[in-house]
């Protein structure tokens, strides 16, 4: 939404993560959490928090400048599949039939939500892909001993202060604008600090934790489907026949993915 008003991809990246830090800071001084990392925590954090969320939300913002955001959204969340063969290998996670089927479906639906048309610009579909394997990155780093024993404030405020380091550089050498200069784009960037990084980041962090690195993706693959709703219900977009069969797709993967935790609490 931002990039309708203010076309600098850095420095819309930029300021989401920067006020985010701002939130995340307030919020651990007045609720009193502490903001102390080890050394080798610290290092984790820059590490997987710049060349993982950071570049990840840089990467994505960036392919949608040469693609369409449906294509680069469709491409991005092909997450859950590195995500779980990951898992298997370094985590030696299981993975099931229904997970391999889960994401199968989700895909499908996502493909059938996504609008993409357009021109089929390479250094973009690279782009895209690229932010699909740093955020695999970044979600699998959060199952280190390390950063799992961190609050997850603490880790957010970190990961989104390092974050915007790097893309604050990017932007002054490619001279950017530094500072936008109309209403709409300082909202867009405060609700895309809340909304997408703040809250998403709080969400996925914890969820990672208590769920495991590729149960999480896949449930992840929810956000385009919630994402259309919103489109929806706050914008009046239409939704088309072969829209409304991907939503049914995304659910119906997001379904088979929690159905044998439920059998699980079920079961006496």
């Amino acid at each position: 939404m931002a990039l309708q008003y203010y076309n600098y991809p850095n420095m819309i990246v930029f300021y989401r993560f920067i006020l985010s830090a701002l939130v995340m800071l307030a919020y651990t001084q007045i609720f009193k959490v502490s903001l102390k990392l080890s050394k080798k925590q610290f290092l984790m954090v820059l590490l997987f928090g710049v060349l993982g969320y950071g570049m990840t939300d840089y990467l994505l913002t960036l392919s949608f400048t040469y693609i369409s955001s449906g294509l680069a959204v469709v491409l991005h969340f092909s997450y859950p599949t590195i995500i779980s063969i990951f898992a298997v290998l370094l985590f030696k996670e299981k993975i099931s039939l229904s997970k391999v089927l889960a994401i199968i479906i989700a895909f499908a639906g996502i493909i059938m939500m996504s609008d993409i048309s357009g021109k089929l610009y390479i250094k973009g579909i690279v782009l895209a892909l690229c932010s699909s394997v740093t955020y695999s990155v970044f979600v699998l780093a959060n199952r280190h001993r390390e950063l799992s024993a961190l609050p997850t404030t603490t880790v957010i405020f970190y990961v989104s202060l390092f974050s915007s380091l790097p893309v604050l550089v990017s932007g002054v050498i490619q001279k950017e604008a530094l500072v936008p200069d109309n209403i709409n784009t300082w909202i867009a960037l405060v609700v895309g600090a809340l909304v997408s990084t703040v809250l998403a980041l709080n969400m996925i962090t914890s969820a990672i934790r208590i769920l495991g690195a590729s149960l999480t993706s896949i449930l992840n693959m929810l956000e385009p489907f919630v994402s259309v709703v919103a489109g929806i219900i706050f914008f009046h977009e239409s939704m088309t026949t072969l829209m409304g069969v991907g939503m049914v797709l995304v659910l119906a993967g997001a379904f088979i993915t929690v159905l044998p935790s439920f059998r699980a609490a079920a079961s006496p």
